[in-house]
């Protein structure tokens, strides 16, 4: 266990688990804020089994879950008020520590000195660089100067946010339009169906993603920390601020972070056999909602003319009609 101090009333460290909450008991801490999701990792125990635990032990235990690189400026004043409420000395942990570091360092803004909260913050091995700029603001990130500006801001490089942009630059070439997306490859989803029926080897369903995007669109590759809608902004990793007319939201799922609701088809095709695949077509709510006339594909049933579509249609249609913003199947329409 590797506990890393940080003040007189508030230590840091990686992942804890059940087994070690006696040791964290004799080394005098009497309370413990959880600042990693549950299920982030394969090996770590949920939320509830540390609480049980701790609670057995006469601890306090807290939870405040942060997105790695994407910690708040609200989740650092939330582990102030933690850090008020709760009996000292306190042991905070996530993957690493980093991020009960953050949210420590900008709960202290404005009440500490900057050079204070670097220098505790680097001689606990933690690099406070990225968030120096929201430090100096007094935990909050300032959003009245961009370090980029446009007319349309994507943020997600998937198939949602290509189409779009493509869409878009078919209406209007020339269009400012800049995508936030941090990885380096797009991946053909729908291929991995056939990956598993050894049909595409997984390597042949991704491309770089700077090969996949419509010419003249802008890529900015970092992740999202925070939309700011009042102010026409996103905040990016590194609290770096990208303002914009219009913007749309298209991450994978879970990427968000807000509550939404879909309520939309899609298609999970099951490969029952080789050269058959069942499409299993429904909506969110979990309806069948076919889309094929049955007598041309049963939806319900394994199907050859599935499989046909699935290895030979679909990959040129998805890489050559619906990343070009091509709309043969659809028409955008205006509401509300």
């Amino acid at each position: 266990m590797d506990i890393r101090k940080l003040t007189d009333n508030l230590s840091v460290a990686p992942q804890i688990f059940a087994h070690e909450l006696e040791t964290v008991q004799l080394a005098g801490f009497k309370s413990l804020i959880c600042n990693r999701p549950d299920g982030e990792g394969n090996d770590q125990p949920n939320f509830s089994e540390l609480e049980a635990a701790a609670a057995a032990r006469g601890m306090a235990m807290r939870y405040l879950p942060a997105v790695s690189r994407k910690v708040t400026d609200a989740e650092g004043a939330q582990f102030g008020a933690l850090l008020a409420e709760l009996p000292s000395p306190v042991l905070a942990f996530c993957r690493t520590g980093m991020r009960s570091t953050t949210m420590w360092a900008l709960s202290q803004a404005g009440q500490q000195p900057l050079p204070d909260i670097l220098a505790r913050a680097t001689q606990a091995g933690y690099d406070l660089k990225g968030v120096v700029r929201r430090l100096v603001h007094g935990g909050k990130t300032p959003v009245d100067t961009a370090d980029a500006t446009h007319e349309v801001v994507i943020v997600g490089g998937g198939s949602a946010g290509i189409a779009a942009a493509a869409s878009l630059l078919a209406r209007s070439p020339g269009l400012d339009i800049a995508i936030i997306e941090p990885a380096d490859t797009h991946d053909y989803q729908p291929g991995w169906t056939l990956v598993g029926a050894g049909v595409f080897d997984a390597p042949s369903t991704a491309r770089s993603m700077a090969s996949v995007l419509p010419q003249g669109v802008h890529w900015i590759k970092a992740a999202v920390a925070a939309l700011e809608p009042e102010h026409n902004a996103v905040v990016l990793e590194g609290c770096r601020v990208v303002k914009y007319k219009q913007l749309i939201v298209c991450p994978m799922a879970g990427g968000a972070g807000a509550d939404a609701k879909y309520d939309g088809y899609g298609s999970c095709p099951l490969t029952v056999e080789r050269g058959k695949i069942v499409l299993a077509e429904g909506t969110d709510g979990g309806k069948l909602a076919p889309r094929f006339p049955q007598w041309l594909i049963d939806g319900t049933q394994p199907s050859a003319l599935a499989w046909y579509l699935k290895e030979r249609v679909l990959p040129p249609l998805y890489g050559q009609a619906m990343l070009k913003g091509r709309e043969w199947l659809a028409r955008p329409e205006m509401v509300g």
